[in-house]
């Protein structure tokens, strides 16, 4: 073999493995943006009942908190339409009240959660005017942006 010979083929084994060392490098990146995407943090959703609602009728929106992080302290809103009047909010673990923020909100401090676990809040309202009504939930985490769901309802007049 040759001088020129044994320096190419080393060139190209020393390439090689930068290749390699390259290639390894980008899977770990992308597996770890993989994990990143599927990590949804807290996510917030409601089913409201059946629809369509009456006036002056209670009706219940069932709003579900799922932690698919880290352990962590959530919470919820729920930002009522002002044509719905709060009757009561039951969450199944933490406590509920009026929102200091907000004139027609409430506010829930589920505590804490663990990864894949969730908490709901039964919200019980009668509605006050016929139309289309939104009902927003927003749920987050302390380690987790907040998510936010929203609910249009029909409500009949009485």
């Amino acid at each position: 073999m040759t001088r020129t010979q044994a320096k190419v083929q080393h060139t190209f084994s020393t390439f090689g493995i930068l290749l390699l060392i390259l290639m390894l490098l980008t899977s770990l990146l992308l597996a770890a943006q993989a994990r990143a995407q599927t990590d949804q943090g807290v996510v917030t959703g409601q089913t409201a009942g059946d629809s369509p609602a009456t006036v002056g009728q209670p009706y219940t929106f069932t709003a579900t908190v799922t932690n698919n992080s880290v352990p962590q302290h959530v919470g919820l809103k729920d930002f009522l339409s002002p044509s719905m009047e709060l009757v009561s909010a039951t969450p199944s673990q933490g406590s509920c009240g009026m929102s200091h923020h907000d004139i027609n909100g409430v506010e829930c401090d589920l505590g804490e959660l663990s990864s894949g676990d969730s908490a709901t809040v039964e919200l019980v309202v009668t509605p006050t005017e016929e139309g289309t009504v939104t009902n927003t939930v927003v749920g987050g985490g302390e380690f987790t942006p907040e998510t936010s769901d929203r609910a249009d309802i029909t409500v009949n007049p009485a």
